[in-house]
């Protein structure tokens, strides 16, 4: 007879077996630069597509300039020549889920999997050993962070967000960065999702921000660039968690959002 306890050891041994075989290595681009240097870290989630990602791609190019892509396995596997192009100029390629589903209503067996196929297709396409994981909506709850975190995967957010993906005007982008940018800073955008016409604007935004921002001094790299720690200033949007329930700041960049 099948106890409660040995219901739950089952599910645990299942657990690590689907986990345990999530390849975990180091990041492309990921020398760090010098700490006391202003750095602004360009990420962009949800692509690749084959519409706006290039026209950020020629932006990257143009300042030559590099960036993070939290991508979706869907999402590479659709368009696999446009993740390839990623990789080779020289960007670094991450984690975001396969389904960008929110985990909430994902099972950790679930979870794991979705993980383990978006790394294994990033590695596939692109030769980059990932170890970078940013949640779909930056939402995450400790016993997942803890399944996470125990395979050696760094949990990865941001302390600037343009909201892109709502319909921000450059102007209204413009003005977040300048009021949440500090002297270490992660930038959230977006290649793909949500309105597909918003992400004109964020085209449009780079345009502005890269120029301006290298005059003042600043240095754009990759997340795996930046010094930890690095001082986040801006509490984490939660899609489904109340206003009053949000962490507040803490100390890192890539770090768990709950304590």
């Amino acid at each position: 007879m099948i106890t409660t306890y040995m219901r739950f050891a089952i599910r645990v041994l299942l657990i690590s077996i689907v986990i345990s075989a999530i390849p975990t290595y180091s990041n492309a681009a990921s020398t760090p630069v010098n700490k006391n240097t202003k750095q602004i870290a360009l990420t962009f989630d949800d692509g690749p597509d084959l519409k706006y990602t290039p026209e950020i791609l020629k932006i990257l190019a143009k300042y030559k300039i590099n960036a993070t892509f939290f991508v979706l396995g869907k999402q590479m596997q659709r368009y696999p020549e446009m993740t390839k192009k990623i990789a080779s100029a020289g960007h670094v390629l991450a984690n975001h889920t396969w389904s960008h589903r929110q985990l909430k209503l994902l099972s950790d067996i679930k979870i794991a999997y979705e993980i383990r196929a978006t790394n294994q297709l990033i590695f596939k396409l692109t030769g980059q050993k990932n170890h970078l994981f940013r949640p779909p909506y930056g939402a995450i709850s400790p016993s997942q962070r803890k399944l996470i975190q125990k395979q050696g995967y760094q949990l990865s957010f941001w302390n600037v967000d343009t909201r892109d993906w709502s319909g921000n005007l450059p102007n209204a982008m413009l003005n977040i960065v300048k009021r949440q940018l500090r002297h270490q800073s992660v930038i959230l955008m977006h290649c793909y999702g949500g309105d597909p016409k918003n992400a004109n604007y964020t085209v449009e935004t780079l345009n502005t921000l890269i120029p301006v921002y290298l005059k003042r001094g600043y240095q754009f790299v990759t997340i795996s660039q930046l010094p930890v720690p690095v001082k986040l200033r801006t509490p984490f949007r939660q899609t489904y968690a109340p206003i009053k329930q949000q962490p507040k700041p803490m100390i890192g960049v890539i770090h768990p959002i709950f304590k």
